[in-house]
């Protein structure tokens, strides 16, 4: 028989079964509301015709450009003490952390584009600067390139600076034994000029795409049925689908090696008269034979887009502080380098 302390243990028990349901997420009405997904990013679904117009129109709107540029020029084949404190450690004999050769220059870069009846047609000019001192010098007129680097490891008595001059052909290979790095490569990718119906590769120009989750990849075939490789890929274009605008340009010598590449960020829309030009704000160029990398940061605000190029920006550096050496496609033990080697810089603390 139930006593009455009975009856009032079991009320008591019940009732705090009752308040631990209540406060236990198993109850209906503290069960989370579900979370939101984010929809996926908008791509943008276009043919291979459109892309290629796209690209196209950009290119013929864009005659020339005159920019300040903000550089960061890094050498990975030099390795230098990563720190101020790996260099006291360097110094004391002691073992430190090493990082690739990397200097901030200032300059400027420059390119035109001229019509079929002018005697040069297509010529770009880029410049790094140290605290006023040049230290290098890229240029080109059509096929013609002219470089001008600071020497390495110069010795006593010698010239400070050493210019390299040669012919650009894209249809032989580079040399795998000296720097393989040419100014054309410059305008070449920032340009994508081999989409211009202009621009002829071989006896054919062929073009594919490939539809990847976040970008299109246009590839650029040169194609010469008397060849024995008939079909050699020129460049690839990464396009990103959001956006259409042009992420990654890559070009490749005929043997298959990919020679240079430019990525491009940040976009800003320059309005020149009617017509539209999509320009990139910062532009990395890689060499990876070379294994240099130029970031490039474009002054927007100072930049000047399709007016004529004074003539003054096309004279050659001068030679009288210099070594003249000849590139060809059998030259060897050149390096290039854009930091320079005989007068390094303080490495930079970390940030």
């Amino acid at each position: 028989m139930m006593t009455r302390r009975t009856a009032l243990h079991l009320t008591i028990g019940l009732f705090l079964i009752l308040v631990v349901l209540s406060a236990s997420p198993m109850g209906c009405n503290s069960v989370p509301p579900p979370r939101e997904v984010e929809p996926p990013p908008y791509v943008q679904d276009v043919s291979k015709e459109k892309l290629i117009y796209n690209i196209q129109l950009n290119v013929q709107n864009f005659a020339s450009l005159q920019c300040p540029v903000e550089i960061r020029a890094t050498d990975q084949k030099m390795l230098v003490p990563a720190s101020a404190a790996d260099s006291l450690r360097m110094k004391m004999g002691k073992p430190y952390e090493k990082a690739p050769n990397t200097r901030k220059l200032s300059g400027y870069l420059v390119f035109e584009r001229q019509p079929p009846t002018q005697r040069i047609q297509n010529r770009v000019k880029f410049v790094g600067e140290i605290m006023g001192e040049r230290v290098i010098t890229l240029m080109a007129y059509d096929d013609v390139f002219i470089v001008k680097l600071r020497k390495a490891n110069r010795k006593l008595g010698e010239l400070p600076f050493s210019v390299y001059k040669g012919r650009f052909d894209p249809e032989v290979p580079r040399s795998k034994d000296s720097f393989s790095m040419r100014p054309q490569d410059i305008m070449n990718l920032f340009l994508c000029r081999e989409m211009l119906t202009s621009f002829d590769l071989e006896k054919i120009k062929a073009t594919f795409v490939e539809v990847w989750p976040d970008y299109y990849i246009l590839s650029v075939l040169r194609v010469d049925p008397d060849r024995q490789n008939p079909v050699q890929l020129y460049s690839r274009i990464w396009v990103e689908r959001h956006s259409l605008m042009v992420a990654i340009h890559q070009l490749y010598e005929p043997s298959g090696a990919m020679v240079a590449e430019a990525r491009f960020q940040n976009y800003i829309l320059h309005q020149q008269d009617s017509d539209e030009i999509y320009v990139p704000r910062q532009v990395r160029f890689i060499w990876p034979r070379d294994k240099v990398t130029i970031d490039c940061t474009l002054r927007t605000d100072k930049m000047s887009v399709n007016y004529k190029v004074d003539e003054k920006f096309w004279k050659p550096p001068r030679e009288t502080d210099a070594d003249v050496i000849q590139i060809t496609s059998t030259t060897r033990g050149h390096e290039f380098t854009p930091v320079g080697r005989d007068a390094p810089q303080k490495p930079e603390e970390p940030e």
